[in-house]
């Protein structure tokens, strides 16, 4: 092999390990749950822990999935993970979406129109969601209501008592 092919080969290899690899574990900004407020997903959410994606479908259906794998790619100047998973039956599936870590917000690959964001607290495995809109993680803008500080609103008007 000539030097000038030996030196494309290994650009060329440097370059695809740069894009993709294999994560070691859930990153911690993808721990939780995540739900959206687009309307038509109302009683939809996912969740991500250490071992498992869980997808809610709506009503009381709820799928646990262990997952064999996690990689991260850069995708047109987006972070593109992929959770690959046995579905029931023991086939192999995959999820794959784009994490915005500025905004904490999911798009799924497949339907990036949809933000979905994280719930600060939110459903374990199947329990009733509370309200119809996500709750966002807390920021400087949006501090987390909490019953010591509740935030009051025109619509719901704190109770003196």
């Amino acid at each position: 092999m000539r030097t000038k092919d030996f030196v494309i080969v290994i650009a060329l290899c440097a370059t695809l390990w740069g894009c993709s690899h294999r994560v070691d574990s859930m990153p911690e900004d993808l721990i939780g749950v995540w739900k959206t407020a687009d309307k038509r997903y109302a009683d939809r959410y996912f969740e991500l822990n250490a071992d498992q994606v869980i997808f809610s479908t709506g009503g009381w259906g709820v799928t646990a999935h262990p997952i064999d794998r996690i990689e991260e790619h850069h995708e047109d100047g987006q972070l593109l993970y992929t959770i690959y998973y046995p579905t029931e039956e023991g086939d192999p599936s995959q999820f794959s979406f784009y994490y915005d870590s500025i905004q904490s917000v999911i798009r799924f690959k497949n339907q990036a129109q949809f933000e979905w964001v994280k719930w600060v607290e939110g459903p374990l495995h199947g329990q009733e969601l509370e309200g119809d809109q996500p709750i966002p993680l807390e920021t400087p803008e949006t501090p987390r209501e909490t019953p010591e500080t509740p935030l009051e609103t025109p619509e719901t008007p704190l109770d003196p008592d």
